[in-house]
């Protein structure tokens, strides 16, 4: 048996389909990330950071963005690939 070929044309046809997509959702992409951090930021900064002191020399702020990185990087994972993973289902 031998091993299968390389189907250039479905990966090129791929290829520009995710090109397409990424260039048509780049607002959402880039903005909602942006605004979703600057939210949680200004919620949690001025209800719980205004209320808290430096913990070991650490201040609120400082101790809350690498939480953030994480939730952004983990959304952004996940709006990457729902459409290959849940096609038939609108989120």
């Amino acid at each position: 048996m031998s091993a299968p070929r390389f189907n250039r044309h479905g990966v090129w046809a791929i290829y520009r389909f995710e090109l397409s997509r990424s260039l048509r959702t780049i607002w959402q992409s880039l903005a909602t990330p942006v605004i979703t951090t600057s939210l949680y930021f200004v919620v949690f900064g001025s209800a719980i950071g205004s209320r808290m002191g430096d913990i070991d020399g650490i201040s609120y702020g400082a101790f809350i963005v690498p939480g953030l990185v994480m939730i952004i990087a983990l959304a952004a994972a996940f709006l990457a690939i729902r459409h290959l993973v849940l096609p038939a289902v609108a989120l």
